[in-house]
Protein backbone atom coordinates (compact mmCIF):
# COMPACT_ATOMS: atom_id res chain seq x y z
CA UNK A 1 0.00 0.00 0.00
CA UNK A 2 1.07 3.46 -0.31
CA UNK A 3 1.36 5.53 2.55
CA UNK A 4 -0.24 3.39 5.05
CA UNK A 5 -0.58 -0.01 6.24
CA UNK A 6 -3.74 -2.19 6.46
CA UNK A 7 -3.52 -3.91 9.80
CA UNK A 8 -6.29 -7.01 11.05
CA UNK A 9 -8.29 -6.19 14.10
CA UNK A 10 -11.41 -7.95 14.57
CA UNK A 11 -13.07 -5.17 15.99
CA UNK A 12 -11.88 -2.51 13.45
CA UNK A 13 -11.47 -4.17 10.19
CA UNK A 14 -10.54 -1.56 7.97
CA UNK A 15 -8.32 0.22 10.78
CA UNK A 16 -5.62 1.59 8.69
CA UNK A 17 -1.77 2.72 10.21
CA UNK A 18 0.57 5.21 9.04
CA UNK A 19 3.65 3.63 7.19
CA UNK A 20 6.25 5.27 9.92
CA UNK A 21 4.58 3.10 12.95
CA UNK A 22 5.72 -0.28 11.67
CA UNK A 23 4.20 -2.34 14.44
CA UNK A 24 1.59 -1.93 16.83
CA UNK A 25 0.35 -4.22 19.14
CA UNK A 26 -2.63 -3.47 21.30
CA UNK A 27 -4.69 -5.75 23.96
CA UNK A 28 -7.96 -4.88 24.26
CA UNK A 29 -10.40 -7.04 26.03
CA UNK A 30 -10.24 -10.27 24.29
CA UNK A 31 -8.67 -8.89 21.16
CA UNK A 32 -5.07 -8.57 20.18
CA UNK A 33 -4.64 -6.68 17.07
CA UNK A 34 -1.05 -6.57 15.12
CA UNK A 35 0.01 -4.59 12.25
CA UNK A 36 1.78 -6.84 10.17
CA UNK A 37 5.54 -5.87 9.39
CA UNK A 38 5.50 -4.19 5.89
CA UNK A 39 8.31 -5.58 4.01
CA UNK A 40 11.54 -2.85 3.00
CA UNK A 41 12.47 -2.78 -0.67
CA UNK A 42 15.70 -1.34 -0.93
CA UNK A 43 16.84 1.25 -3.99
CA UNK A 44 20.02 1.30 -5.14
CA UNK A 45 21.79 4.12 -5.96
CA UNK A 46 21.34 4.57 -9.46
CA UNK A 47 17.80 3.84 -9.10
CA UNK A 48 17.57 6.80 -6.30
CA UNK A 49 18.99 9.15 -8.39
CA UNK A 50 16.69 8.07 -11.66
CA UNK A 51 14.20 8.35 -9.33
CA UNK A 52 14.36 11.69 -8.35
CA UNK A 53 17.26 13.37 -10.55
CA UNK A 54 16.66 16.93 -9.13
CA UNK A 55 18.13 16.10 -5.92
CA UNK A 56 21.19 14.55 -7.07
CA UNK A 57 21.50 17.48 -9.91
CA UNK A 58 21.03 20.95 -10.90
CA UNK A 59 18.40 21.11 -13.06
CA UNK A 60 17.32 17.08 -12.99
CA UNK A 61 18.24 17.20 -17.12
CA UNK A 62 19.02 13.75 -18.79
CA UNK A 63 22.36 15.47 -19.34
CA UNK A 64 22.93 16.17 -16.16
CA UNK A 65 21.77 12.68 -14.53
CA UNK A 66 23.82 10.91 -17.05
CA UNK A 67 26.44 12.77 -16.35
CA UNK A 68 26.43 12.94 -12.33
CA UNK A 69 26.19 8.77 -12.75
CA UNK A 70 28.92 8.98 -14.61
CA UNK A 71 31.02 10.96 -12.71
CA UNK A 72 29.94 8.73 -9.90
CA UNK A 73 31.46 5.91 -11.42
CA UNK A 74 34.50 7.74 -12.02
CA UNK A 75 35.12 8.34 -8.17
CA UNK A 76 34.27 5.21 -7.07
CA UNK A 77 36.90 3.53 -9.69
CA UNK A 78 39.41 5.52 -8.46
CA UNK A 79 38.65 5.76 -4.89
CA UNK A 80 39.32 1.41 -4.91
CA UNK A 81 41.88 0.44 -2.98
CA UNK A 82 45.03 -0.68 -4.57
CA UNK A 83 44.35 -4.56 -5.01
CA UNK A 84 40.62 -4.67 -5.19
CA UNK A 85 38.84 -5.18 -7.59
CA UNK A 86 36.58 -2.95 -8.97
CA UNK A 87 32.88 -3.85 -8.68
CA UNK A 88 31.13 -0.68 -10.32
CA UNK A 89 27.42 -1.38 -8.21
CA UNK A 90 24.79 -0.05 -9.81
CA UNK A 91 25.92 3.22 -11.65
CA UNK A 92 28.69 0.64 -13.70
CA UNK A 93 25.44 -1.80 -14.75
CA UNK A 94 23.42 1.25 -15.64
CA UNK A 95 26.51 2.77 -17.87
CA UNK A 96 27.40 -0.30 -19.42
CA UNK A 97 23.72 -0.84 -19.91
CA UNK A 98 23.76 2.39 -21.81
CA UNK A 99 26.67 1.20 -24.02
CA UNK A 100 25.09 -1.96 -25.13
CA UNK A 101 21.77 -0.49 -25.82
CA UNK A 102 23.36 3.40 -27.31
CA UNK A 103 26.99 3.08 -28.47
CA UNK A 104 27.44 3.18 -32.39
CA UNK A 105 30.39 1.56 -33.71
CA UNK A 106 33.45 3.54 -34.55
CA UNK A 107 32.07 6.33 -31.66
CA UNK A 108 33.35 6.77 -28.06
CA UNK A 109 31.15 4.31 -25.87
CA UNK A 110 28.97 7.37 -24.31
CA UNK A 111 29.03 9.71 -27.69
CA UNK A 112 25.61 8.70 -28.64
CA UNK A 113 23.78 8.09 -24.78
CA UNK A 114 21.95 10.83 -24.88
CA UNK A 115 20.70 11.28 -28.40
CA UNK A 116 19.51 7.27 -27.86
CA UNK A 117 17.60 7.74 -25.63
CA UNK A 118 15.98 10.49 -26.82
CA UNK A 119 15.27 8.85 -30.02
CA UNK A 120 13.92 5.86 -28.89
CA UNK A 121 11.83 7.26 -25.69
CA UNK A 122 10.92 10.44 -26.62
CA UNK A 123 11.55 12.91 -23.60
CA UNK A 124 13.74 13.13 -20.67
CA UNK A 125 11.27 11.92 -18.64
CA UNK A 126 10.97 9.21 -20.36
CA UNK A 127 14.41 8.05 -20.67
CA UNK A 128 15.03 8.66 -17.24
CA UNK A 129 11.66 6.33 -16.22
CA UNK A 130 13.54 3.69 -18.74
CA UNK A 131 17.10 3.92 -16.62
CA UNK A 132 15.42 3.85 -13.69
CA UNK A 133 13.43 0.76 -14.44
CA UNK A 134 16.94 -0.81 -15.47
CA UNK A 135 18.33 -0.04 -12.36
CA UNK A 136 15.39 -1.92 -10.75
CA UNK A 137 16.40 -5.09 -12.21
CA UNK A 138 19.74 -5.26 -10.86
CA UNK A 139 19.96 -7.32 -7.94
CA UNK A 140 19.36 -6.20 -4.57
CA UNK A 141 22.84 -6.41 -3.07
CA UNK A 142 24.57 -4.37 -6.03
CA UNK A 143 25.61 -1.56 -4.18
CA UNK A 144 26.18 -3.05 -0.39
CA UNK A 145 29.96 -2.26 -0.99
CA UNK A 146 29.74 1.29 -0.83
CA UNK A 147 26.62 1.31 1.62
CA UNK A 148 24.54 3.50 0.01
CA UNK A 149 20.72 2.80 -1.01
CA UNK A 150 17.28 3.74 0.63
CA UNK A 151 15.14 1.20 2.49
CA UNK A 152 11.00 2.17 1.46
Amino acid sequence: MDATERWWCPLWPSLQVPRHRPLILSVLPQTVCLLHMPTHTMKNFAELVCSRPRMWTVDGTLPEVVSFLSGVNYARQAGTPEGEEYDGGSTRALLDWLTDEFSVPGMAANANWISGLRDRYGTDEAALAAMQQYANTLPSEVDRRYEIGYAE
